[in-house]
């Protein structure tokens, strides 16, 4: 059962020839897209990539200052204003220092100042220098975290911790930042066990205070050296983010070439089937008065020579003729301008007509042309395409069989209120066809073998505009032959049923 396409005249269907479209990517297409990398195989997780590098840097910078002028502003404000209120704990009931609400309100007023300081100061710098000032008060924060450690008890501070905060959260920044801190902080917190004890004098164990700094020195390299496992992720996925962004440029420049090479081939393709149908146009207007003249003098008293000149005019121009028509209607099928027009028809009538026609043919060959059909209903197809299609199919055959018969066979393979599927096939006895050369029976200006051409002339177009003309009508083609045993030539349509439906009115 077909479904309903595009009607013709009358309001009756018809089934157009269809061109299906390649996949296609955007040439002004700034990400991938779902479409993008399901096409090209690439992986789910790319979706989104930017495949301008220029934007991608700028979105880069851009993420870039946001984190620095906003994100770890904002996280240095929440990280000292928790560690006021541990230093306020703790002095207030671990230590049991009288003025603990007072050392802690100062820490948490220095820090605060700090902290609106260091976010006004991001704020306004230029977008070169945020980088650097940002790692600037990084390095500044360790110096606050000294001082809390300083103000809960030096030595015997359990916030000697705190200093591994500090690399651990630069080293998804990359190792070398993380080394940094790492040197940095153990340094800072050696100068303040130093401080602790010439400046204040207190009795340091340096064997214990040494092994805190060895400790905060090994466990800071240890993060330090474990970043640089992701560093090397980084990379990798840059150059792989890299690669995929000069691919996909790559299949973009292909694309655009694509595309305008496609368009030159439509244009030189629509230009060739104009030029055909204007020539066709032309050349079938003086040789029809060429016909004309050959039939009239035909009728003219003659001598046998001059009887025999005027045949072999007649059946030049008809050649001629015959050929300017199958190019006619292949320009006409390319430049989709051939048209359906569907109407009452016997199929028995039809095919009788074309038999006729063809019958002085095969009494010159000494061949049978025979039908065998059972009796069929009005069905509703266009019977000039029709006949145009069982005539280049007959004609064939006649031209590629030497001896023997050739039949017209006619089947219904099922009829139903949907409509009547007519199978029509062409049976001769003729030289075959290799299997070989069959998968190319239908291509334009082609024929079995190269050397047809020579021996039985045409175009090679006979075939080629049968098939299209049999799609233009919705149905199929087909062969099935043996080399040196015969050809059968078949083609079914389906269309309505003048038992099943009646006409329009």
């Amino acid at each position: 059962m077909q479904k309903p396409g595009p009607t013709g005249r009358n309001g009756e269907p018809v089934t157009p020839a269809t061109e299906s479209k390649p996949p296609h990517i955007g040439l002004t297409d700034t990400r991938l897209t779902e479409t993008m990398v399901t096409e090209l195989g690439l992986p789910a997780e790319l979706q989104g990539l930017e495949l301008n590098s220029e934007l991608a840097a700028e979105r880069k910078r851009r993420r870039l200052r946001r984190l620095n002028t906003v994100t770890i502003p904002m996280l240095r404000f929440v990280g000292f204003s928790c560690l006021s209120s541990v230093i306020y704990l703790y002095l207030r009931f671990f230590v049991l220092h009288p003025a603990a609400d007072r050392i802690a309100l100062g820490y948490a007023a220095g820090s605060l100042l700090y902290c609106l300081i260091s976010m006004l100061v991001l704020r306004t710098a230029p977008r070169r220098f945020v980088g650097g000032l940002s790692l600037l008060f990084l390095t500044l924060d360790v110096l606050l975290h000294v001082a809390a450690i300083y103000i809960t008890g030096g030595e015997e501070s359990w916030l000697a911790a705190l200093l591994l905060l500090r690399v651990a959260d630069q080293a998804t920044s990359g190792q070398r930042r993380a080394l940094f801190f790492a040197h940095f902080n153990a340094a800072c917190f050696l100068v303040l066990i130093a401080f602790l004890a010439w400046g204040e004098d207190r009795n340091i164990e340096w064997a214990r205070e040494g092994t805190k700094v060895v400790m905060l020195y090994g466990a800071g390299w240890w993060i330090a050296i474990s970043a640089r496992g992701g560093d090397l992720r980084r990379r990798r996925v840059s150059t792989a983010i890299d690669a995929t962004r000069h691919m996909v440029r790559e299949l973009q420049s292909q694309a655009r070439h694509l595309d305008e090479a496609k368009a030159r081939a439509e244009l030189a393709s629509t230009a060739k089937s104009q030029f055909l149908a204007n020539m066709s146009h032309e050349l079938r207007t003086p040789l029809g008065a060429v016909v004309g003249i050959a039939e009239l003098l035909a009728k003219e008293t003659m001598t046998a020579s001059q009887r025999e000149y005027v045949g072999l005019l007649q059946t030049s121009a008809d050649s001629v003729l015959s050929l300017i028509d199958d190019i006619l209607d292949f320009s006409k099928i390319e430049a989709n301008k051939l048209t359906i027009q569907p109407e009452w028809v016997a199929i028995e009538a039809e095919i009788m007509a074309v038999i006729q026609l063809l019958e002085h043919r095969t009494r010159e060959r000494r061949l049978k042309l025979g039908f065998d059909a059972p009796e069929l209903p009005l069905v509703w197809l266009d019977p000039a395409r029709f006949r145009q299609i069982l005539f280049n199919l007959v004609g064939n055959a006649i031209k590629f069989t030497h001896e023997g018969s050739i039949e017209v066979r006619v089947t219904v393979p099922f009829r139903n209120e949907d409509g009547t599927r007519l199978r029509v096939e062409v049976v001769d006895s003729g030289i075959g066809i290799s299997p070989t050369d069959q998968q190319h029976l239908f291509e334009p200006f082609t024929q079995a073998d190269a050397s047809l051409t020579r021996r039985y002339g045409g175009t090679g177009l006979g075939l080629a505009i049968t098939q299209r003309l049999v799609e233009l009508m919705g149905g199929a083609i087909g062969v099935n032959s043996r080399l040196g045993e015969g050809s059968t030539f078949w083609f079914e349509l389906t269309c309505r049923d003048r038992g099943a439906q009646l006409p329009p009115s």
